[in-house]
């Protein structure tokens, strides 16, 4: 009893600080999600039909599956539905194509794929939870291998908010980058843009570190989420535990007492016999 007493002040303290971090994370989110709309005006994100027919056209291309998890635990499934579904999905592009890149983010998802793909790992960032708050800068330096990699199609999974109470797992696609050289300065006839090659290159750059920014900081607001509602139900569980231990323990108890008063009873009766 006095295990599951210490569990459920853990258990409550974690739902604590989550919750009291959610609402900044939130602010946080909106925030990145306002920016990168701004961007995604001038490139804008693949339409159904362009997803259905790059799909439909995977042999011999190289791709490239990026995971965004957890460094930390106790927050339910979060990291392991994403577990999960990197591993159907990586076991459905590798029977269309042994091109097939990996890149994790965090260290659940590095722990839980890097035995099952070992060959197809390019690398993994973990040990971004030292980072009290993880700003652009940070994000960028930590992205920059990824903008260097070359392959023709993308496609990033990560949990995003739904709501205070839920989230939902989504899987966009990526567009490379030699796309944005090839098709994307199509999306700039309608600007004025003054700059040479190097100006556009460093515009797609900026473009894709921030959509993995908007995406960070989604997943960091969503795990709030996920342990928060975590932490609640183990509280809650750990409660009703509690309850059921306390009831066998009178139970038993009672049991223990009514045993010795019928034996001295018994030992009186005896007495008196005599």
């Amino acid at each position: 009893m006095k295990t599951v007493k210490s569990l459920q002040k853990i258990t409550k303290a974690v739902g604590m600080m989550a919750s009291a971090r959610v609402k900044k994370a939130e602010t946080r989110k909106n925030a990145s999600k306002a920016f990168a709309a701004s961007l995604n005006t001038i490139f804008p994100e693949f339409t159904a039909e362009e997803i259905q027919a790059r799909e439909n056209d995977r042999k011999s291309k190289k791709l490239m599956v990026t995971v965004v998890a957890s460094d930390r635990g106790l927050c339910g499934s979060f990291s392991t539905s994403l577990v999960r579904a990197t591993k159907k999905e990586m076991d459905k592009l590798l029977r269309e194509t042994d091109k097939v890149s990996l890149i994790t983010f965090g260290e659940k998802a590095r722990s839980g794929l890097a035995k099952s793909f070992s060959d197809n790992y390019e690398y993994a960032i973990t040990d971004m939870v030292k980072l009290k708050t993880p700003n652009f800068l940070n994000l960028s330096l930590t992205v920059e291998p990824m903008l260097r990699i070359e392959y023709d199609d993308g496609l990033l999974i990560y949990n995003s908010w739904k709501n205070l109470a839920s989230y939902t797992q989504k899987k966009i696609p990526l567009r490379p980058k030699s796309w944005f050289m090839k098709e994307g300065k199509k999306s700039l006839l309608g600007y004025d843009f003054y700059a040479d090659l190097s100006g556009f290159v460093n515009l797609v750059e900026f473009r894709q570190a921030v959509s993995m920014w908007d995406v960070m900081v989604d997943s960091e607001a969503t795990e709030l989420v996920a342990r928060m509602a975590a932490m609640n139900g183990a509280a809650k569980n750990t409660k009703e535990l509690l309850g059921r231990l306390q009831l066998h323990y009178n139970k038993t108890r009672q049991a223990a007492i009514t045993r010795e008063l019928c034996e001295i009873v018994s030992g009186m009766t005896g007495l008196e016999k005599k």
